[in-house]
């Protein structure tokens, strides 16, 4: 008689995030009696975080460094016993620290008199509620005790920080001066409205010359989307891709690279962005371009759902903001870059 094979279930994110986590308590609770330290936790929550497919940045530059901050702030007690005081404590201490040159790097010399940003510290306590949200639904804590734990207040966003036309005009003339590479990174930020690690991803794949449509195949929230930039940024994109781009070999896809022909990080582009703004002399930044795109869009069509799907916002709060704050008549989709240089 032949045996029945009885196939089994098929294993679903869930299913591999409860064997990963699994792992991770047999690994720190192996000894009887053991007691899970805060560091402990947040291991096991960046393992839930990589199972459940989040995005890179998300996880690498919000989620580790802000928790190890916050492990290291409080010396890593149990996380069965950090208290809503403890939290309330770090959120001052965030208050009154200060920036850290190139980025919040624990290894690089403090700016006097330059405090955090309150987006930074509101994004901190985001950080800190969701992984205490978390540690309660997997029974690591008897309760929550970020449930109380308030948002700091955001000042009033009444005005956008972007560029004048003139400022434009003097990146792209400085840009082009530094290399071609560097002037086809602002042009294409100014003309699509993308995030710095948005851009970074780029292969040749995803930026089509031709017709103009680059694909942002995981933005923010692994969220798929693509835009349309415009002949000017076309011709600009074309020219890098053919005369400028030098890949190290044939396996380097990345659209932009170094000077050595790897792909250029993320905080390279920062870097190079902070050089421009010395070079210029007022502040360069990569969500500066984002609002200078997003601002340019909405005097030229001010139709909150078109500028909330070409910057990849799931809502429309953020682009009738930007709507309300430019105001206009015009009901005409152009490119913001092509209006600007008269193309």
């Amino acid at each position: 008689m032949s045996g029945v094979r009885v196939p089994l279930p098929a294993l679903t994110t869930d299913s591999y995030a409860d064997i990963a986590l699994a792992e991770w308590r047999r690994s720190v609770m192996s000894q009887e009696g053991a007691i899970m330290l805060l560091s402990q936790a947040i291991d096991g929550f960046i393992i839930d975080c990589k199972v459940r497919n989040l995005s890179p940045a998300t996880i690498d530059r919000a989620y580790q460094p802000g928790l190890r901050q916050f492990c290291e702030f409080l010396e890593d007690p149990p996380v069965g016993d950090v208290r809503i005081q403890d939290l309330r404590n770090f959120v001052i201490h965030l208050q009154e620290s200060n920036r850290f040159q190139h980025g919040n790097h624990p290894w690089m010399e403090e700016i006097e008199d330059s405090p955090l940003s309150p987006w930074t510290v509101h994004r901190n306590v985001r950080t800190i509620k969701t992984f205490f949200n978390w540690c309660f639904e997997e029974g690591l804590v008897p309760s929550n005790p970020a449930q109380r734990l308030e948002f700091p207040q955001l000042p009033d966003q009444g005005r956008a920080d972007f560029f004048t036309e003139e400022q434009i005009e003097v990146l792209l003339k400085e840009s082009r001066k530094v290399s071609f590479r560097n002037h086809a990174i602002v042009f294409l930020l100014l003309d699509s409205g993308i995030r710095r690690d948005e851009l970074v991803c780029l292969t040749l794949d995803d930026v089509n010359v031709v017709s103009g449509q680059v694909t942002i195949k995981r933005g923010k929230g692994g969220k798929f989307r693509q835009v349309r930039v415009g002949n000017a940024c076309r011709k600009v994109l074309w020219r890098y891709a053919m005369e400028f781009r030098k890949p190290l070999h044939n396996d380097v896809q990345a659209f932009f690279l170094t000077r050595s022909g790897c792909p250029l990080s993320y905080e390279a582009v920062g870097s190079l962005l902070k050089r421009l703004g010395d070079r210029v002399g007022f502040p360069v930044y990569a969500h500066k371009f984002r609002h200078t795109f997003a601002t340019m869009f909405a005097r030229k069509t001010p139709n909150a759902l078109l500028l909330a799907d070409a910057l990849g916002h799931t809502t429309l709060k953020m682009a009738m903001w930007y709507v309300h704050l430019v105001g206009s008549d015009s009901t005409d989709r152009v490119s913001p870059m092509d209006d600007l240089l008269g193309r």
